[in-house]
């Protein structure tokens, strides 16, 4: 189609713009006809934006009849130099050649790829190919004068709707992420949902009878783009549901449904391994069922579904084997499939009010404080205008909120978005939505080849930045002409434009938004865009994917695939190993071998200099008389961007480490050090280390030094004593975003200098039981006494580098983790003292603050003196706790399990708290907007006297059956007086957590309702 022919008409003319034509019309015995292909492709070129218009909006089939025989006479061309290549192994075509300033010298390094042609029958066959393309394509091109195609510059954006200029290109490529929800009502349907599901799942376990027999019970209904998904997702990250479900599964049903693939995903969600059956439907079924019937309650979410033959063909027999309470919740925009799958309610999602609507638009388009808010207020009659256009659908809104983003706050040209003729269209296809149409055709012609690739990936699957990168280079789809950017970090931008315009949506759970997925209304607009295509593939395979697949061996002639750039093995749990032939594939920029059974590389693995990205390489050493071992093959990897090195405790010696060369890898941004963990389940250190191994650990790691570029480190296993030197003076890292330090077994010292980084704004430590205390050096250097006013740089080889730099750093100069916005603290069983003075500025970014599983006894005055834009602070199994106050930005606190816990006060912005068995808190004070309140406590007799004074409108309790009992009564007794006077109270009775039981007690003040269910008497009761 010519969206893709666009791209790759300008590869093409790249390839023969940078030829010696006239050398090569010589070898082949075709005077002229290179430089007619070059000519006639640019002829062509010209029009190809047009003729997409035409065929996508106009349905006309004779234009579409004209694109396919275009389309294949282009892929014919690219191919046959493709096949001049696989003939020589010389260069890969899809790299344009720059044209040379020196013709002589040009003539001296004709590429390679042209000695081919020295064979006569060779040069003939490919001549013979030329001439019949180029009549091919010159019959096209006489042809095109009867559409009266448009024409336009080649490789030009495309489209009248450029013309309005770009708001701002410094907004190029910026990641944010905004929220899908806009008013209350979907709130409200939430809780009305949440409240059904959990009312039909204590019905049927408070049931007498036999049958558990697994119904729909409840549908969401509503056209594609209008908010099922998002409400779907609200009900399936509930608090309540987590609590009440064991089980959560979230299942992707598409149009074209792969039963084997339904079955899988099933069974990996309920954590059963399938591989012996894997393929096999009948073995898969029975697999599950007897999966489900040692599992617990669950929910499962069937998103998107298109007929109900997936239900009672496929899923209902299985999952009637669930435990009694189990529910399935599904979306659907056809209300007849829900009544098909007897879904006892229908909930049809609404259209947003014009009101929400333009909320959810302006959300777009403003997207920071140094936007002008007030300016496109004074837009919003136009703007009412656009999302009345958009129906008042959210997914419409948010798209042409990405387009309008990129465009001038003017009048103009938000009437040119609004008056475009595309809106009167009305002979088009179903799957063509208007809106997508319209930032689809604002794209410039390598960001649609990308967007409509992403199409490819399945419904179910995140779409990960590092993964669709690398098959967007291999695909040839990013090419760089200026030669100031590499082409991973070109790709990047173009992930990240694609996210700006909303036509990719980025994964919430995510860390920088690496990962994402494509809304259903988009990828079917896109995979109309790419229909008869799939992925393209001419005479060199450039991309295999094997990923999760059950194979067991890699063929020896993979190394036959002399142009393959990406090999995902991810899963293959039964390779364990990689063949020599491997090696043959020099132009390979990505290999993941991650959860396999690799455990060793072959010898000259280094030859493989072109690698750009290595996930799950091994650690392996033999017993050869050069004691080889597989870290040196990484030394002359310099072009790695991103790297995991795992089972790192092989390493031999930190001095072979050393030969690894990480720290003079000028790329490397992403690194990932694995040793496997010596902590068990209870967070403690299991086995003895050694004096020996203590010392040879640290040695390994002081010598895997990252380079001082480097932007995201994570450390998993590390288990010596001794803090490395470059750990010790971590300012000197000063690009460091992202750090991770999980199952830290023995070292006593957190990194020193963390604080100074300018841009580090995730820390997180999991499992760290020989820590005690979080020194002042973990804010600045120079507060923890070890140097006075100077440090060391990292020795950047480890201990074969005794080069040094340093660092003056003065007390007070700067604020400590400026960046920072989550930080955590988790598994720290020996933690009893954080120093953090109040007079020491640090922190004043921070948002999310994580602390459990420790023996600390206060929160640092500092913390509470400069967080001043902590939101969410989640305190957890702290056993010396006395007080958490003095917050003045805090909105969400989880208080779990603190059992010393006495006071939370003087917190005035703080809204939400869930108290669970914290039993010595007598006193909440000074928290003038608290509104809300979960209390969970199974073994109190009592419920707690600050409820009595607490203004609230909301309050939860899980309690005993004997205090719900009470609470029950209503009559002038202390428990009812202590919540009479709240405006709503849910309350719960259970004699453990996973209690089914149906006791309950929903009251609501004004106007006055109460409701009590005490489920079947007992003698406890």
């Amino acid at each position: 189609m010519a969206a893709l022919l666009d791209e790759l008409a300008s590869k093409l003319v790249g390839i023969l713009a940078g030829m010696v034509k006239k050398k090569v019309e010589m070898l082949l015995g075709v005077p002229g006809e290179m430089t007619k292909l070059e000519t006639t492709l640019r002829d062509l070129s010209r029009i190809l934006a047009d003729a997409e218009r035409r065929r996508i909006r106009d349905r006309d089939s004779a234009t579409e009849g004209w694109v396919k025989e275009l389309k294949d006479a282009m892929y014919d061309a690219d191919d046959v130099l493709d096949l001049c290549q696989l003939m020589d192994g010389g260069d890969d075509p899809s790299t344009p050649i720059s044209a040379p300033k020196n013709s002589s010298r040009w003539c001296c390094e004709i590429p390679k790829m042209f000695f081919c042609f020295r064979n006569p029958v060779v040069a003939h066959e490919i001549g013979r190919k030329i001439q019949a393309i180029n009549q091919q394509l010159e019959d096209l091109a006489r042809r095109s004068s009867r559409f009266g195609f448009i024409t336009q510059a080649i490789n030009s954006s495309g489209d009248a709707i450029n013309n309005t200029s770009n708001f701002s290109s410094s907004n190029t490529g910026s990641v944010f992420i905004q929220s899908d929800v806009v008013g209350e009502k979907i709130e409200e349907d939430k809780k009305k949902i949440v409240d059904m599901l959990i009312k039909k799942k204590d019905a049927s376990v408070g049931s007498k009878g036999n049958n558990n027999d697994v119904v729909v019970a409840v549908a969401i209904t509503g056209t594609g783009g209008i908010g099922k998904t998002t409400l779907a997702q609200m009900i399936f990250d509930d608090t309540r549901v987590k609590e009440n479900f064991e089980e959560r599964i979230w299942l992707s049903v598409n149009q074209d449904v792969n039963e084997i693939n339904v079955l899988q995903t099933l069974l990996a969600y309920f954590g059963s391994k399938h591989e012996g059956c894997a393929g096999n439907k009948n073995l898969l079924e029975v697999t599950l069922v007897d999966t489900i019937r040692q599992k617990k309650k669950f929910l499962l979410v069937m998103d998107d579904v298109w007929s109900e033959k997936v239900w009672y063909g496929l899923l209902r027999a299985p999952l009637s084997h669930g435990a009694p309470g189990s529910q399935v919740l599904v979306t659907t925009r056809n209300a007849g499939v829900a009544l098909g799958m007897k879904a006892q309610h229908l909930h049809r999602v609404d259209k947003l009010q014009p009101e929400d609507a333009w909320i959810l638009l302006k959300n777009q388009v403003v997207v920071n404080e140094s936007d002008d808010e007030a300016y496109v207020d004074g837009l919003k009659g136009i703007g009412m205008e656009i999302v009345e256009r958009c129906d008042c659908l959210p997914l419409a809104i948010k798209v042409l909120g990405g387009l309008l983003r990129r465009k001038s706050r003017t009048r103009d040209a938000w009437l040119h978005i609004s008056s475009h003729d595309m809106w009167l269209t009305t002979e088009i296809n179903k799957d063509i939505n208007k809106s997508v149409y319209l930032s689809y055709e604002d794209l410039p012609s390598h960001l649609k080849q990308c967007f409509v690739y992403c199409s490819l990936f399945p419904k179910d699957q995140l779409i990960r930045m590092g993964d669709i990168v690398q098959l967007w280079i291999a695909e040839s789809h990013i090419r760089n002409k200026i030669g100031s950017n590499t082409l991973e970090g070109l790709g990047e931008e173009y992930y990240n434009e694609l996210i700006s315009r909303n036509l990719l949506e980025p994964d919430k759970d995510t860390y920088g938004q690496e990962a994402c997925s494509m809304h259903d209304v988009v990828r079917s607009f896109a995979q109309y865009i790419m229909k008869d295509e799939g992925a393209l593939i001419g005479e060199g395979l450039r991309c295999l994917c094997l990923s999760g697949t059950s194979i067991s061996t890699i063929p020896r002639g993979i190394g036959n695939l002399k142009f393959l750039e990406a090999l995902d093995l991810f899963g293959c749990t039964n390779i364990s190993q990689l063949p020599n032939s491997i090696l043959e594939l020099q132009k390979l920029r990505s290999l993941n071998f991650s959860d396999t059974a690799i455990t060793s590389v072959p010898r000259g693995f280094g030859k493989l200099e072109e690698l750009v990205r290595l996930l799950g390489f091994p650690t392996h050493s033999d017993d050869s008389a050069d004691g080889w071992c597989s870290l040196q093959e990484l030394g002359p990897l310099s072009k790695l961007k991103i790297l995991v090195i795992s089972v790192l405790e092989k390493a031999p010696s930190g001095s072979m480490a050393a030969k690894a060369m990480l720290s003079s890898k000028y790329h490397l941004i992403d690194l990932d050090l694995r040793f496997t963990s010596r902590l068990g389940e209870n967070g403690e250190v299991e086995d003895d280390i050694s004096e020996e191994e203590h010392e040879r650990i640290e040695d390994v790691l002081a010598n895997l030094c990252p380079p001082t570029r480097i932007e995201t480190l994570e450390i998993i296993g590390y288990f010596a004593r001794g803090l490395p030197q470059w750990m010790r003076t971590m300012s000197a890292f000063e690009s460091l975003r992202r750090l991770a330090l999980d199952d830290y077994a023995c070292c006593t010292q957190l990194p020193i200098g963390l604080g100074q980084l300018p841009f580090l704004d995730y820390f997180y430590v999991d499992r760290a039981p020989s820590v005690q205390c979080v020194r002042h050096d973990f804010l600045h250097p120079s507060f923890g006494g070890e140097t006075d006013g100077q440090e060391e740089a990292p020795a950047l080889t480890g201990t074969q580098n005794k080069r040094r730099q340093t660092h003056h750093i003065s007390r007070g100069a700067g604020v400590a983790f400026p960046k920072l916005v989550t930080l955590g603290f988790e598994g720290m069983l020996g933690w009893t003292e954080w120093e953090w003075e109040q007079h020491v500025p640090a922190m004043p970014a921070l948002e999310e603050l994580t602390i459990r599983n420790c023996q600390l006894q206060r929160l640092p005055a500092g913390l509470a003196q400069h967080a001043h834009l902590l939101r969410e602070l989640d305190l957890s199994n702290i056993q010396h706790l006395v007080s958490m106050e003095n917050f003045p930005s805090l909105v969400k606190l989880w208080s779990y399990e603190n059992p010393c816990l006495e006071r939370i006060s003087n917190n005035p912005s703080l809204q939400w708290i869930h108290i669970s068995n914290c039993r010595a808190l007598k006193e909440l004070d000074g928290l003038p907007f608290l509104r809300s309140l979960e209390w969970w406590d199974l073994d109190a007799e009592a419920l707690p006297e600050y409820l009595r004074e607490a203004k609230l409108n909301k309050l939860r309790v899980d309690c005993s059956p004997r205090l719900l009992n009470l609470m029950s009564l209503q009559d002038d007794s202390a428990e009812w007086e202590k919540i009479r006077h709240v405006q709503q109270v849910k309350a719960y009775g259970k004699r453990y957590t996973q209690d089914s039981v149906d006791r309950h007690i929903f009251y609501t003040k004004e106007p006055c309702s109460f409701e009590a269910v005490m489920g079947e008497p007992t003698d406890e009761d």
